[in-house]
């Protein structure tokens, strides 16, 4: 899955990748290794920026078979040595690979409170009990669990807090919401009485990003949708 965050980046390398490619076609090379049946029915298409490596190698080098200078993709190794340095600079003492982001990734997500078949789809596990083997990792035990009816209390003071926060002027993301999955709102602390006592009642960053939306079913908030409202905040474009 692409993350939202790095479009931006990606739309940078896109248009990089096409000003060197400019430059490789004036100067007579801008070539690219074709599979053998497309380079025969439409050999001129590797020259096309279509078929351009996203990530080339910084240096191209001359095909004899064909006669063409060619780029090819950035190499593996270069990822694994920014990685690897990267780990250095955080003052990792651990071994950190390119796969760890892979098993950093399941992990979070479990975290999260993502169901585990969709974690074994976006895996792409054939078997469930391999997607299983990042459970051992969330050792929370009872503690971790929330009842359902201090979610409902949560969920009243909630409403109370954003009907105060509207009175004062304060600009709501979108769906009128003020939970930890919108980043304006992330470090957030409501006071407002719950249930008619009168007694503060600060939401709980940990609850906030679930919504109820039956008696016993609780819902997070889509990453993808809670980003784009940041987005839209920042832009000043509003709800739109």
């Amino acid at each position: 899955m692409l993350p939202v965050s790095a479009i931006p980046a990606l739309s940078t390398q896109l248009h990089a990748v096409a000003a060197q490619h400019r430059r490789d076609v004036a100067a007579g090379r801008g070539w690219v290794a074709m599979p053998t049946a497309l380079a025969v029915r439409a050999p001129l298409q590797a020259r096309r920026l279509a078929w351009q490596w996203l990530f080339p190698a910084t240096r191209g080098h001359f095909d004899r078979a064909s006669g063409q200078w060619r780029r090819r993709h950035l190499h593996e190794t270069v990822i694994q040595r920014a990685v690897t340095q990267a780990a250095r600079d955080a003052g990792l003492a651990r071994r950190a690979t390119c796969h760890v982001l892979r098993h950093s990734f399941a992990t979070h997500l479990l975290e999260s409170g993502y169901d585990i078949r969709t974690i074994q789809e976006l895996l792409g596990h054939r078997d469930l009990q391999t997607t299983m083997r990042y459970t051992h990792v969330l050792t929370r035990g009872g503690l971790g669990v929330w009842s359902p009816a201090d979610l409902l209390a949560v969920e009243r003071a909630a409403a109370v807090a954003v009907a105060g926060a509207r009175a004062a002027g304060v600009t709501l993301p979108p769906g009128g919401r003020l939970d930890a999955a919108s980043p304006a709102h992330a470090d957030l602390r409501i006071g407002a009485s719950c249930g008619g006592a009168g007694a503060p009642f600060a939401v709980p960053r940990a609850l906030t990003p679930f919504g109820l939306t039956g008696a016993d079913s609780l819902t997070p908030p889509h990453p993808t949708a809670a980003h784009r409202a940041m987005l839209r905040r920042r832009s000043g474009l509003g709800d739109g």
